[in-house]
């Protein structure tokens, strides 16, 4: 068949897609049309020259797939009598994994107060063939961090701010082409959240305030403010004068007055968290009542 000339390779490409099974990869391929050409024959080799994969196809373009690794094709032609034509010269494919599927796409997570970053977990499903994954982290501000790892999972370590991640699998060093990236996904590294205090009217404050915060590396500290009259400046209280026992602020037995509490987490005394306020009024006691009774009888009877 003299007039069949050898068929040179014009486009060839692999490519995620649908997949015969979950560790084979799709592939396409295309080449020169032949006249007379009634349908075309391709051949796969791995590199031993053993024959995995054959493939018919009525047209120059054929689809197939086939587990990653790296193999040696070959094409020819056949007449509408079934005569086939010489081989193409043998031309090398890479077939790398494909993406891979991320199974842990945490959205948001809270920075650790003792190291001032989130610890975000990601985890993916093994790739089969995959000799490595590269993770690629992009911030809010653009710049690109790449890390890499041969296991399918990995701690990102992230200070507070705004992310986006991908993943993709390496065989030989090489991706797939064009590269078969994982869905971009997103993350937010935040800092710790404010102290949980419960909500209360100036008026009608709790007896106690719960100061455990629930957090080996973090504590929660308050300051108290007070002032008597809404015409004078607000008096900051020493650390004696603040009643705080067993990690319970009590607010019972203070003197009359209005207050203001500021709660906030903190580790080693530096503040990790936005503050929250509370305020609230003492009342005169009874025993107010009678000590400032006899302050006026003293005082009257010093008078006269």
């Amino acid at each position: 068949m003299s007039k069949f000339l050898t068929l040179i390779l014009i486009n060839l490409f692999a490519f995620v897609s649908a997949q015969a099974s979950p560790q084979d990869v799709h592939v396409d391929l295309q080449w020169e049309t032949l006249p007379g050409a009634h349908s075309y024959f391709l051949e796969a080799q791995d590199m031993q020259g053993k024959v995995v994969r054959t493939v018919k196809s009525p047209t120059a373009h054929i689809q197939f797939s086939i587990l990653p690794g790296a193999y040696k094709i070959k094409c020819r032609a056949f007449d509408s009598r079934g005569v086939p034509g010489k081989w193409s010269p043998e031309q090398a494919l890479e077939v790398a994994p494909p993406a891979p599927h991320v199974t842990s796409t945490p959205q948001s997570v809270a920075a650790d107060a003792l190291h001032q970053e989130a610890t975000v977990p990601l985890q993916w499903k093994p790739v089969s063939s995959a000799e490595e994954y590269e993770i690629q982290i992009k911030n809010q501000n653009g710049a690109v961090k790449t890390l890499h790892t041969k296991d399918p999972h990995l701690d990102l370590k992230l200070v507070p701010g705004s992310y986006q991640y991908r993943i993709i699998s390496k065989a030989n060093g090489q991706s797939s082409t064009p590269p078969a990236w994982s869905s971009p996904l997103l993350v937010k590294a935040t800092t710790l959240p404010p102290p949980t205090i419960p909500e209360f009217t100036e008026d009608s404050p709790p007896d106690f305030i719960s100061l455990d915060s629930q957090d080996p590396h973090t504590t929660i500290e308050v300051t108290v403010e007070k002032r008597r009259h809404l015409s004078t400046e607000w008096k900051s209280l020493n650390e004696k004068q603040i009643q705080i026992k067993d990690s319970r602020l009590d607010l019972t037995h203070w003197e009359p007055g209005l207050y203001r509490l500021r709660f906030w987490r903190a580790h080693a005394g530096a503040p990790s968290s936005a503050k929250v306020e509370r305020y609230f009024i003492a009342k005169p006691t009874e025993q107010n009542l009678q000590e400032k009774l006899k302050e006026a009888e003293k005082e009257f009877s010093q008078e006269n």
